[in-house]
């Protein structure tokens, strides 16, 4: 349970973790200032939130894979920076637009770095 602990500390994966982190509290408030929130947009955000938990818990490690499997990573990856631009385009909430672009946009930038590091 320690492990587990000390792999949610933003600084045990210094520049990944603050990124991360970053996305899961833009998204959180993209979901907070949600008014009447359909199922979809509230599943987007909250996956969002969940998907960037589980990629920084699997990858504190430091190799940025999941036991050498590239692939889900990538989806995990890829699902992260969609699904806030999905979430801005279809919430009727104009107050929570330029969080969940921000969001967009910071995930973007992750991905790419991330996939930048990638071995080919």
């Amino acid at each position: 349970m320690s492990q587990f602990l000390n792999k949610l500390s933003p600084l045990s994966d210094f520049p990944w973790g603050i990124v991360l982190y970053t996305i899961l509290i833009l998204m959180l408030i993209t979901l907070f200032l949600q008014k009447n929130a359909g199922l979809d947009i509230t599943l987007l955000i909250s996956s969002v939130i969940l998907l960037s938990i589980v990629d920084h818990v699997a990858t504190t490690s430091g190799s940025g894979d999941y036991s050498g499997n590239f692939f889900a990573p990538f989806m995990v990856r890829v699902a992260m920076f969609v699904f806030p631009l999905v979430t801005a385009g279809l919430t009727k909430a104009e107050k929570s637009r330029p969080t969940a672009i921000l969001a967009f946009v910071v995930a973007l930038g992750y991905w790419i770095l991330r996939y930048t590091q990638m071995p080919k």
